[in-house]
């Protein structure tokens, strides 16, 4: 189904109505300040012609003074109109991430797109729709002004007004034609920048493997051609960009040409006084700067339709789940599949039960069932027949926001935004997401004399936040986080960098470990949370996460023995045979399957 249909021309429509305030101001200010230079060469004719001319000191010091007047007002209302302009483009640009961010976020999903490649239009091609946003006022001003200086000319002397509003319309004419180009190689060149961005995250992410495989040359040699192509269609889509702007410059130097030579015409026969002659030549002049920003219009329409193209492709790709559910099931009620299939790695369907109140270890055979299974419950995808069902509702009819809150999965590669380990730790952590078990337990945690983790003390200024600040103190040092804390010169407010990339391997587990309790939902689900922990400390760990979830639903894909020793109940899945569950000391010695898939 259709996320949305979104046409790229009411995208940009959408963007410029945003700050609509700003952009009139900021056309009204321009345009003062464009009507200000206008005038300048025809005040400075009009002191030629009643103060110069009849050599009147008095008329000369007024017209002086009205000069400077206007200067006064050309200055202040371009200042003003700037930063009104800035904030449309900067207010557009955020609304259009914003809104890009949002569909890429959906929990209904369809977005396919690899990081890099959404990166690059939430970034280059928003900040060119925002661009555009913010030099509209500039252009409508430009044309209004335009319109003026033609009927000032219109007034002084007929011939050139007419010269001057046929070379507009044939001007326009011109460049809108010479545009279309321009848009064409602007949308390739932002397609082939957001492929070198996705193959430059790839290389970087794969960058231990492509070492150990001998293949680091091979890698730069593909990222090389790749950029290489990138620099060609950049390099193309600069020079139709030049091109347009070339054959604007050279049609706008045509025009005044031709202004001059028929105004020097008429001068010399007398048509035209001497005043008037520096007026319309002046204003001719002029008019070139607002002709140059409408040449220049068009490149940058192109530009941002192109990229409002791009943006537009992601906002309409259709979803592939239906989140339209409002039921809400009750508290403390359990997970349930039901014939779910087919799943990777098992060729019977698959029913089972996840206790609300209960520590589950769940060992699939072939690891990708474990990764389907985490997508399913996390409803990153729905399954194809079966059903899933919390409290009796299935998936579909729940909310989904509600969903959300109180069924979290943890991926085994959970990803760490940039910010300080307190950030990360808290991030999951908000008043609403404290049910009131939760928020009972951490009140009561206070005062149990729980050790705090330095640096973690809460800030008593919000409601709740003693609560929360606790549940967080409690959830690191169940995943043994605080000694993260404890190592790092600047404690909880240490930069954990882009991605975790200041962490090891392990900590960056244990912190997104850490995270998932924080939000302390009533079904957790763990997959593998620490393969990269060594095994007292993976004992530690288990230990700890086992009493802090006591009374909570908890479920671990893991094939760990330190965790599933702690298991209430043990869930196997084999490939090709009926689940079995029991406790881990009992499968180890009833089942040979299972022994195999828990040594392996």
């Amino acid at each position: 189904m259709p996320a949305s249909s979104v046409s790229p021309n009411s995208l940009i429509r959408h963007t410029l109505a945003i700050r609509r305030t700003d952009l009139v101001l900021a056309t009204v200010l321009y345009g003062l300040h464009q009507l200000g230079e206008a005038l300048v060469p025809v005040i400075i004719g009009a002191t030629i012609g009643a103060a110069i001319s009849a050599a009147d000191p008095g008329a000369l010091a007024l017209w002086i003074g009205i000069l400077a007047a206007d200067f006064l007002l050309l200055s202040f209302s371009y200042r003003l109109g700037a930063r009104a302009s800035m904030r449309a483009k900067q207010h557009g640009e955020h609304a259009v991430r914003m809104r890009l961010s949002a569909r890429v976020l959906d929990p209904a999903g369809g977005i396919e797109e690899a990081p890099g490649d959404l990166l690059a239009r939430a970034d280059s091609d928003a900040g060119r729709i925002g661009a555009f946003a913010g030099m509209l006022a500039t252009c409508i001003a430009a044309a209004l002004v335009l319109i003026a200086s033609t009927v000032m000319l219109l007034m002084a002397s007929l011939p050139l007004g007419i010269v001057i509003m046929v070379g507009t319309v044939l001007l326009l004419i011109a460049l809108g034609l010479a545009s279309r180009p321009v848009q064409r190689r602007s949308r390739i060149e932002q397609d082939d920048r957001g492929r070198v961005i996705v193959l430059a995250e790839d290389l970087v992410r794969g960058l231990r493997v492509l070492r150990g495989l001998g293949a680091s040359s091979a890698g730069a040699r593909q990222y090389a051609e790749a950029s290489g192509r990138a620099l060609t269609t950049t390099l193309h889509a600069t020079a139709g960009a030049a091109t347009l702007t070339a054959v604007g410059a050279a049609l706008t130097g045509t025009y005044l040409a031709l202004i001059t030579v028929l105004g020097g015409y008429l001068a010399l026969t007398g048509s035209l006084t001497p005043g008037e002659l520096v007026a319309a030549l002046g204003l001719a002049r002029f008019v070139i700067g607002p002709m140059d920003t409408l040449a220049f219009t068009g490149t940058a329409i192109a530009r941002a339709r192109a990229s409002a193209e791009r943006v537009a492709a992601i906002l309409n790709t259709p979803t592939i789940r239906d989140h339209s559910g409002t039921g809400v099931a009750e508290a403390g009620t359990a997970l349930e599949l039901e014939r779910v299939s087919p799943l990777p790695g098992r060729s019977a369907p698959l029913s089972l039960r996840l206790d609300p109140q209960r520590l589950t270890g769940i060992v699939t055979e072939d690891p990708r069932t474990a990764h389907a299974l985490g997508a399913l419950l996390a409803r990153e995808t729905d399954p194809e027949s079966g059903t899933i069902r919390l409290g009796g509702i299935a998936f579909p009819d729940l909310d989904a926001r509600d969903l959300r809150r109180r069924v979290l999965v943890s991926p085994h590669d959970a990803a760490l935004f940039a910010g300080s380990l307190r950030d990360a730790l808290t991030e999951a952590v908000h008043p609403g997401d404290l049910t009131p078990g939760g928020a009972a337990r951490a009140q009561a945690s206070a005062t149990d004399g729980t050790t705090r983790a330095r640096g973690a003390a809460p800030d008593e200024t919000t409601p709740g936040s003693a609560a929360r600040d606790d549940l967080a103190t409690r959830a690191a040092h169940a995943a043994h986080v605080d000694e993260v804390a404890e190592q790092s010169p600047e404690g909880w407010a240490g930069d954990i960098g882009e991605r975790g990339g200041t962490l090891s391997g392990g900590q960056r587990q244990r912190l997104s470990l850490a995270r998932a309790l924080a939000a302390d939902p009533e079904l957790l689900i763990l997959h593998d949370p620490t393969t990269a922990v060594d095994a007292a400390t993976e004992q530690l760990i288990a230990e700890r996460v086992a009493a802090l979830r006591t009374g909570r639903g908890t479920a671990v894909f893991t094939t760990s023995p330190a965790w599933l020793a702690r298991c209430d109940r043990v869930i196997f899945l084999p490939a090709e045979a009926l689940p079995s569950e029991g406790t881990h000391d009992l499968l180890t010695t009833s089942d040979a399957r299972y022994l195999g898939a828990v040594l392996r």
